[in-house]
C-alpha cells in the first residue's frame, strides 16, 4: 500500500508544527552554532552542515538541531575550557531534539574539568534520533590522566532515544604514574525520569590499564570502576542493547601481572523496566524527497494507524503502552500484517519536522516509531 504523506499528514504538520517555526542553516544564516541557537525562537530547527564544531553550546529554549547531508561532529572546546558540550538550561517546558549528529569526542582534550556531552535540564523532554553521543575524555594538565565522563546526564522527565548509539567516556592514561589512581569511566545515560530506548545501543565507558613501573604490585592501587550503561527511574525499551564498561586495572609492565581491579559497571540501574515487541519498523532514516516504508506484524487482523507530531510519555492502555497522547490522528485503516509506503516531502522547509506512528488493533498496540525528517 502506498500513500502520499502530503495528502495524509501535511495538514496536521502545518497546524501543529510549522505555523511560525523557521529553519536556520549553519553556515549560511549564521557562521556559528551558538549564534544560531541564540537567534532561534522556540520550535525552530537548526540545520548544521558537516564540520567539527567546538562547544560549549547552551540551549535555553525548545528547538531541534539536525545534521545536514553528512553528520556534523560536535566536540568540547580546547585548552582552558570546562569540557562542557551541550548544556540544557530550559524554561521548564518544551523539548530539545537532536537528529543525525555526532556529539562528543573520542579523543580527549586538556580541559579544566570533565562534563557530560549533554547535561543540564529545564525541559520536559530530550529526544535523540539517528545519532551518536559519547562521553569526551579529558586530561588533567599536570598528570595527563583521563577520567571518563558520562555521555548524557540530564534532569528531564522524558528522554527518548531511537536508532542511536550512546557511549560513556573511557578512562585513559598516557604513561606510567606510580602514585596515580584508576579513575572511573563514564556512564552512557543518567536521567532522573523515564527513558524510552528503541533500536539503540547504550554502553558504559571502559577503563584502560594503568601500568606500574615498580617491582611487584603496589600496596595501594585503587582501580577505577567501569561505567554503567543506563541509570534512570523507569526504562521502556524495544530491540535495544544495554552494556556496562569493564574496570580500570593495574599490571606490571614486564610481567603482565594484574594487581588490582575496580568494579565493572552495571548495564541497567532502574526501578522499573518494561519492554515492547519489535512489531512496527521503518525503512531507515527518513530523508526529504525519499519514500519511507512502515512494516508491521501485530496481533489482530485489522486496526488503525495513528500519527502524532511528537512522542509523549508512555501510558498504559489495554495492557500495552500508548505513546502518542490525546492528540493522535488516524492516518489509515490497516490490515495486519502489512506495510505502508509514504512519499516524504521534498521542500527543505520540512527539515526537522518530528513525527511518531503507532498502530492499534482490537488485540494489541504496536510499539511507537518516531524520528525527524532530515536533508
Amino acid at each position: 500500500m502506498r500513500r502520499s504523506v502530503l495528502a495524509s499528514l501535511l495538514p496536521f504538520l502545518v497546524l501543529a508544527t510549522h505555523l511560525s517555526a523557521e529553519v536556520i542553516e549553519v553556515p549560511g544564516d549564521f557562521e556559528g552554532v551558538q549564534d544560531a541557537i541564540d537567534a532561534a525562537q522556540a520550535g525552530d530547527t537548526i540545520v548544521v552542515e558537516f564540520d567539527v564544531w567546538s562547544g560549549p553550546f547552551v540551549i535555553t529554549r525548545p528547538l531541534t538541531i539536525v545534521g545536514g547531508s553528512t553528520m556534523p561532529y560536535f566536540r568540547p572546546g580546547g585548552a582552558g575550557s570546562t569540557g562542557e558540550l551541550f548544556v540544557l538550561d530550559g524554561p521548564g517546558k518544551g523539548t530539545v531534539v537532536f537528529s543525525n549528529v555526532i556529539i562528543g569526542a573520542q579523543i580527549g582534550g586538556n580541559f579544566e574539568e570533565g562534563a557530560a556531552s549533554i547535561t543540564g535540564g529545564g525541559f520536559e523532554a530530550l529526544h535523540i534520533y539517528d545519532s551518536v553521543v559519547q562521553g569526551s575524555p579529558w586530561s588533567d594538565n599536570m598528570s595527563f590522566v583521563r577520567p571518563g565522563v558520562d555521555a548524557i546526564d540530564v534532569s528531564v522527565p522524558l528522554v527518548w532515544i531511537e536508532r542511536s548509539e550512546i557511549r560513556g567516556g573511557d578512562t585513559d592514561n598516557y604513561d606510567a604514574y606510580p602514585h596515580s589512581q584508576g579513575f572511573d569511566a563514564g556512564h552512557g545515560l543518567v536521567t532522573t525520569g523515564t527513558a524510552v530506548v528503541i533500536d539503540s545501543l547504550i554502553d558504559g565507558g571502559n577503563g584502560t590499564v594503568i601500568r606500574w613501573d615498580g617491582d611487584g604490585c603496589p600496596q595501594d592501587c585503587p582501580g577505577g570502576d567501569g561505567g554503567d550503561g543506563i541509570v534512570c527511574d523507569q526504562l521502556i525499551s524495544s530491540n535495544s542493547t544495554f552494556d556496562s564498561g569493564f574496570s580500570s586495572s593495574w599490571d606490571q609492565r614486564t610481567g603482565g601481572v594484574w594487581c588490582c581491579r575496580g568494579e565493572s559497571g552495571i548495564a541497567m540501574q532502574t526501578q522499573q523496566h518494561l519492554t515492547m515487541d519489535q512489531d512496527l519498523t521503518g525503512s531507515g532514516m527518513p530523508q526529504l524527497g525519499n519514500s519511507y516504508t512502515l512494516d508491521w506484524t501485530i496481533p489482530g487482523s485489522t486496526g488503525l494507524l495513528f500519527f502524532a507530531v511528537a512522542p509523549r510519555t508512555p501510558e498504559v492502555a489495554r495492557g500495552d503502552l500508548w505513546c502518542l497522547g490525546a492528540s493522535a490522528t488516524v492516518v489509515a485503516a490497516v490490515a495486519s500484517p502489512s506495510n505502508l509506503t509514504l512519499d516524504l516531502p521534498v521542500d527543505p522547509v520540512w527539515t526537522g519536522t518530528e513525527f511518531v506512528f503507532q498502530i492499534m488493533t482490537s488485540e494489541a498496540i504496536s510499539r511507537p516509531l518516531a524520528g525527524t525528517l532530515v536533508p
